[in-house]
């Protein structure tokens, strides 16, 4: 904090609540990371005589919160201590010596900037003990047992993570923000509410690192080379000493680990499952993804599907593809029915050595009015998956639209005609001829107006 922050902050402590509650000299704190660069000034108002009871009205409530907070723990970092009498008694009842702690508040000190601002502050316990002599004798009232039962420590949070972290003298606060975002995102944890609870992939990938990697993944060693950077930077080590030393080990760590470690990608479990496209056993691989259960007899059988989460029902086996009475032109072999991320369409029942696919073509009962042609009307997609009209016998027939064709033709000029739809309701058959303009409503006992 700059001294000028400090000095305006005393100003309106020492006029709003008094001398009594400012310490004789400005408060200095220290970071309890060692290595924190601290470059930067602490979050603070920039005017500490605008209190958040006075502006509240000209924030929204996340505003109105988030000042409360900053300018509350900013005003109490500038006061005086607060000040608190602590008695401990032991009282010794035969074999047994049971102690008890009281405490009271002989002076708010800081605590009295909380007072009237809506800032959650964890609230010291007081438990008032009168004043006791040694070897003074008290009176038994009564005894109450409570059973207890360890806890395992709680999850991380982002919170306690980062405290760790500055505790282990790992990253920097540069770097806290990097290190969370990548453990969600390469999915190692998840986030239940505010815990960060570990996936499997993440016991996984510490599993193989602490097995292959054991010095890199040491905590001493990762803050170890964090003060070595730090040296670098003051001039003391060589920078070229320092991660040459680094690179042998890891080096030597890297080509060792590319013999000895294991593929997790080529280890399955059987299911008991059987393939419904090809009888053979169902098998649990991992992917990009994670898992996947699949067919054993990959590649000559591609069958997969996903693997059910907890709690979920499995999912049911994917329908054997429906055989067409139609052959494939490049192989000869029956054409398939299959679906896809795109929905139906036709494959070569040789796949995967004929690879042949053909789109499925909605047909529309409407005459291709192309002259000359014999086809109909169907539906087609472009690249970008956007729908188009055009003639079944492409590429013998290049016509396309990209409005809906409709039966007839236009008695003014002859040309065809299309649907007009607003918000997919047909309200119009119009003339597709530019500049002709002939249109009529539709028949509603002929024409879909759906």
């Amino acid at each position: 904090v700059s001294p000028e922050a400090q000095a305006i902050a005393r100003d309106h402590l020492t006029e709003v609540l008094g001398p009594r509650y400012i310490p004789a000299q400005p408060p200095v704190y220290k970071s309890p990371n060692a290595r924190a660069q601290d470059a930067h000034e602490a979050i603070r108002p920039t005017d500490v005589r605008l209190e958040p009871r006075e502006i509240k009205h000209h924030l929204s409530p996340d505003q109105y919160k988030l000042y409360s907070l900053v300018w509350t723990r900013f005003m109490a970092s500038q006061m005086a201590s607060a000040e608190f009498l602590q008695r401990t008694v032991d009282v010794a009842a035969g074999r047994y010596v049971f102690r008890a702690v009281g405490r009271e508040k002989l002076f708010v000190g800081y605590l009295k900037i909380y007072e009237g601002h809506s800032v959650v502050t964890k609230k010291a316990k007081e438990t008032f003990l009168p004043p006791l002599a040694e070897g003074e004798k008290i009176d038994r009232l009564g005894e109450k047992a409570e059973q207890g039962f360890t806890q395992p420590p709680p999850h991380y949070t982002e919170a306690s993570l980062v405290k760790t972290l500055e505790e282990k003298g790992i990253g920097r606060p540069s770097t806290y923000a990097t290190i969370i975002s990548t453990l969600l995102e390469r999915g190692y944890v998840d986030r239940d509410q505010k815990n960060l609870m570990p996936t499997e992939l993440g016991g996984i990938v510490v599993e193989l690192l602490e097995a292959n990697f054991q010095k890199i993944m040491d905590v001493e060693f990762t803050a170890g080379l964090e003060g070595e950077l730090d040296e670098i930077e003051k001039g003391k080590f060589r920078w070229q000493e320092v991660l040459g030393r680094f690179y042998d080990d890891f080096k030597q760590a890297l080509s060792t680990a590319e013999k000895q470690m294991k593929n997790v990608k080529k280890e399955v479990v059987e299911t008991g499952e059987v393939c419904e496209k090809c009888g053979k056993p169902m098998v649990i691989r991992r992917g990009r993804f994670g898992k996947f259960i699949a067919c054993s007899g990959f590649p000559e059988c591609r069958n997969t599907r996903e693997v059910p989460k907890e709690g979920q029902p499995a999912a049911p086996p994917q329908e054997p593809p429906q055989m067409l009475d139609e052959t494939c032109e490049k192989c000869g072999s029956r054409m398939q029915l299959r679906k896809g991320r795109f929905g139906q369409f036709k494959a070569c029942s040789s796949y995967p050595k004929c690879k042949n696919t053909k789109p499925v073509l909605a047909k529309l009962g409407v005459p291709c009015p192309e002259k000359g042609c014999s086809g109909e009307i169907v539906t087609r997609f472009s690249r970008n998956r956007r729908m188009f009209y055009g003639c079944c016998e492409y590429p013998k027939c290049t016509f396309t639209s990209w409005v809906r064709v409709a039966k007839g033709s236009c008695p003014t000029c002859g040309s065809y005609v299309v649907e007009k739809r607003t918000k997919n309701v047909l309200e119009a058959i119009t003339c597709a001829a530019k500049g002709c303009g002939w249109t009529r409503p539709p028949d509603p006992e002929t024409e879909n107006k759906a």
